[in-house]
């Protein structure tokens, strides 16, 4: 269960940080994409880790 948090902070972290930096130039979604974690994988992860 640790390595999920750290990696959704991780990636919430570098989110904010691509949306912070580029606050005039608008938001790119395919910078922070590849660090978006999806949500159906990570389901059946946590369901496999029950």
């Amino acid at each position: 269960m640790r390595d999920y948090t750290e990696s959704v902070e991780q990636a919430m972290s570098h989110a904010i940080a691509v949306a912070s930096g580029r606050e005039n130039d608008g938001f790119d979604y395919e910078d922070w994409q590849p660090h978006a974690v999806d949500p159906r994988t990570d389901r059946m992860d946590c369901d496999e880790r029950t």
